[in-house]
């Protein structure tokens, strides 16, 4: 086989091999184009679906907007009716506003009055306050004293009853007293011994002095008073204790020990914790 025969054999088998090559890309491309144009067969049927959708709802929304426009036109109409009558009503209000003003300027006078009277009568109504205030006050007072006279009251109750029963003890021992004197002056004129004997009156000095001191000792209480020797006071005297501003008995003070100017001794009584310095002392209520 000579040269060119195979070289043309070589050539033969090249353009083969580039029209085997040629041919598949034709087909691939070939049915790429196909598919291609499906696809865009398929977008525009869609995009034609959608532009008919889109117009039925253009459609429909032209239609609710021209009803909406009716509908706001008649509302408009609506609401320019009701603004004339509101007009027409406020024109009226605006006479009764007017009669009302006037009416307001007789009352705004009539109520200056009121508030001066009223005025007038918050000062009265603060004296009958003040003196409401003094009564209330003069009650108060009237009821402590009342309570304080109840008090002392049962303080004189409870001493009358001691010394009534005081005093029956002290007949009874008088009677017992004269029983027996009577039988010894029995025996004595028996044996004829006479019992009268002349009689000295003793006379109980008036005197009045203060409380100086008080103070307490072992469960007693003891005092100092103003009185002393000079005013003729000895020992075992007994003096009343007096509150002078209440005028309530607070106890007994007996005489223990006597200097010129004073006297110490100690107290008794029911109302002994209530004296104090400057209460009085009495021989003699």
């Amino acid at each position: 086989m000579s040269v060119l025969t195979k070289l043309f054999v070589v050539l033969l088998l090249i353009c083969s091999l580039l029209l085997t090559a040629a041919t598949v890309v034709f087909v691939n491309r070939t049915e790429d184009f196909h598919r291609a144009a499906v696809l865009a067969e398929e977008r525009a049927n869609r995009f034609q679906r959608d532009k008919e959708t889109a117009q039925r709802d253009a459609d429909s929304a032209r239609q609710r907007e021209t009803e909406a426009i009716q509908i706001a036109n008649g509302k408009v109409g609506d609401a320019l009716a009701k603004i004339n009558q509101l007009s027409q009503e406020g024109a009226g209000k605006d006479a009764e506003i007017n009669d009302l003003k006037t009416k307001m300027t007789g009352l705004n006078g009539t109520l200056a009055e009121q508030a001066a009277g009223l005025k007038t009568m918050g000062l009265n109504v603060g004296e009958v306050s003040t003196r409401n205030k003094a009564l209330t006050d003069e009650s108060d007072t009237l009821k402590v004293r009342n309570a304080q006279l109840f008090e002392a009251t049962t303080d004189y109750s409870k001493r009358l009853e001691e010394a009534e029963r005081e005093r029956r003890f002290l007949t009874e021992q008088l009677a017992q007293v004269r029983a027996d004197f009577t039988k010894a002056a029995n025996a004595l004129r028996e044996h004829g011994w006479s019992m009268e004997t002349p009689r000295k009156a003793v006379a109980l000095p008036d005197l009045k002095g203060y409380i100086q001191d008080v103070k307490t000792d072992q469960g007693r209480t003891f005092a100092t008073i103003s009185l002393g020797s000079k005013e003729h006071v000895e020992k075992g005297m007994e003096f009343s204790v007096v509150d002078q501003t209440e005028g309530t008995f607070l106890g007994k003070f007996i005489v223990d020990t006597v200097d010129p100017d004073t006297s110490f001794g100690r107290l008794e009584g029911p109302r002994v914790q209530n004296v104090r310095r400057e209460n009085l002392v009495l021989s003699r209520l």
